[in-house]
């Protein structure tokens, strides 16, 4: 009767065992003393096999190779020496991308005898990318609130140093030899100040000039203007339906959101032609994500696309695109705000940005804009209507 029923205790804890080692998130595995694998469950997307099983058998070295085979033969080796735990960090590069893992090994026994190494990898890129984004979010913050402080005294100077110039140069004849400094002077000023107006852009948040908008009539008058600014080799395609709903913005901002995205494109294209798109239609935002450092709740959104076949972005540049004052364009083709400038606006709006691109390939930039369910009013719509598209 006692053997009956621990026998039937050791049999539940052998399902429940099963169970847990079957159903967990992270993948379990049990290792011998030579290396090789005794028990592993399925959880097992980074390796290049389909079932747990498959790495029965097999050596740590043999299934991970290379210098990341090489590091766990070192750990297995420091558990067997040790008798202790160690815990590591490796990266995986995969079709799919990077993927980014936290093992620990650790010393198995039974009955008193050392017997085997258990090992659990926990898959941490999802982590790791938050972390990385709220980091960019965060410096983003401050450099917001500390560009918007010094942007403020230096328009003050640059106001000055603008004023004193146009009044000397009202003061002197045509032809003076002085006047071709103080041109100089003056146009210099002027970009000093344009620049500030991007600098404050990007810094502040005035939500009090919001109201509900449509963006078809915006979006048709930035057509018009980059017919007559891109070139000839640049083919402009664009979409935008009626049936798109409002949302909650400042047009001067959003213009200025379209026309850094548009010319960014066009820039990219001016070597080789291509084609410019924008397209503009409504999309659902499931649940609360990062995008490139803004947080984006869930709900429905008015996107904006704006997509170019142009030389794209490589991987390392795509981690500093939204940096203030980053940029690849040579010297005197860009200050390297207006893609800073593209993200504060966008992240005052409630709204992000999503981006692909590849090298030699071209790039696309989404804009997700909360879509508003209030209607702009008759008043405000005919002030937003440009001529129509010839």
């Amino acid at each position: 009767m006692f053997e009956e029923k621990a026998s039937g205790v050791m049999e539940e804890h052998e399902e429940l065992y099963r169970l847990l080692f079957e159903y967990s998130l992270d993948h379990l595995f049990m290792l011998g003393l030579d290396g090789t694998y005794m028990h592993s469950n399925d959880r097992i997307h980074h390796l290049n096999v389909s079932k747990g099983r498959d790495l029965l058998g097999r050596h740590i070295r043999d299934v991970y190779g290379g210098d990341l085979g090489d590091k766990y033969c070192k750990k297995f080796q420091e558990v067997i020496d040790t008798l202790m735990p160690v815990s590591f960090e490796h990266s995986i590069q995969t079709p799919q991308g990077t993927y980014y893992h936290f093992d620990t090994l650790y010393p198995v026994f039974r009955k008193g005898t050392f017997w085997a190494v258990g090992g659990i990898c926990r898959d941490i890129t999802g982590r790791l990318r938050l972390e990385e984004q709220l980091r960019q979010s965060q410096k983003l913050e401050a450099i917001g609130t500390l560009a918007g402080g010094i942007a403020h005294d230096f328009s003050n100077i640059i106001g000055t140093i603008v004023g004193f110039t146009e009044m000397s140069l009202e003061m002197l004849p045509e032809g003076h030899q002085v006047r071709y400094n103080l041109e100089h002077i003056l146009s210099s000023g002027m970009r000093a100040r344009d620049l500030v107006k991007q600098i404050l852009a990007f810094s502040r948040t005035n939500r009090e000039s919001y109201r509900p908008v449509r963006l078809q009539p915006l979006l048709k008058e930035v057509v018009k203007l980059l017919r007559s600014t891109l070139p000839p080799s640049v083919t402009l395609q664009y979409r935008i339906p009626d049936s798109v709903g409002h949302v909650l913005a400042d047009p001067t901002q959003v213009h200025q959101v379209v026309m850094n995205l548009a010319t960014n494109a066009g820039h990219a294209m001016r070597a080789t032609g291509g084609v410019l798109d924008i397209v503009l239609d409504e999309t659902d935002v499931d649940e609360k994500k990062y995008l490139h450092g803004v947080l984006v709740s869930q709900g429905r959104y008015v996107r904006l696309s704006v997509r170019d076949t142009g030389t794209g972005i490589s991987p390392a540049d795509m981690e500093r695109i939204f940096d203030p004052f980053f940029t690849t364009k040579e010297a005197g083709q860009g200050t390297g705000m207006g893609l800073a400038v593209v993200q504060g606006i966008v992240a005052s709006h409630s709204g992000g940005i999503e981006v692909e691109s590849e090298k030699g390939k071209g790039s696309l930039f989404s804009v997700l804009l909360p879509r508003s369910e209030t209607a702009e009013t008759k008043d405000e719509a005919s002030n937003m209507n440009p001529s129509p598209l010839s």
